[in-house]
């Protein structure tokens, strides 16, 4: 019974990881589903507790559409990888849809909790640059859409295991017009 519900369990982790990882590995459609700005805000009216007065105005949105993105760099480095260069052709077209073309973008570089602040900061910010460059050289995305910020190991997805490589990787946030 144990192997039984041992092996269950095991196919349960490797379906969740797997799961995550095609969630960090979109394609083109997804990433404009996924990064496009929301509807217009509607206009609101209602009723203010304790105020006894009637406000009209426009919802702002919760969040702005943001993806994380499993780029892989080589070891140490801000030199993408093959896979890195196969996800981001999926970004660079996603960029170039009618549905994001008025939109500038954050592009953010994460690095594990390995190493120190200073060096896992320096080696972020060069990872989201090297992102930008690779769109705007090889799709022709305007550089001045995409503005570059490296966080290093400061805002760890799996604060619990910060070597963990879900901590690796690139945010992608669409900031508006």
């Amino acid at each position: 019974m144990r192997h039984i519900l041992a092996t269950l369990l095991t196919g349960v982790v490797f379906y969740t990881a797997a799961l995550a990882d095609d969630l960090r590995r979109p394609n083109a459609e997804e990433l404009v589903d996924r990064l496009k700005p929301p509807p217009e805000p509607a206009l609101t009216k209602g009723y203010v507790p304790n105020k006894g007065v009637t406000v009209e105005g426009a919802s702002a949105p919760l969040s702005r559409p943001s993806v994380d993105l499993d780029v892989t760099f080589e070891f140490n480095s801000a030199k993408l990888t093959t896979d890195a260069a196969l996800l981001l052709d999926h970004l660079g077209r996603a960029l170039r849809d009618p549905a994001l073309a008025a939109s500038k973008f954050q592009v953010i570089g994460h690095t594990d909790g390995v190493g120190s602040d200073s060096y896992n900061r320096v080696l972020s910010e060069k990872r989201a640059a090297s992102v930008r460059n690779y769109l705007t050289a090889r799709h022709g995305i305007d550089a001045n859409r995409l503005e570059t910020v490296g966080y290093g190991r400061s805002r760890l997805l799996d604060n619990a295991h910060p070597e963990s490589a879900i901590n690796r990787r690139v945010q992608v946030i669409n900031v508006g017009e």
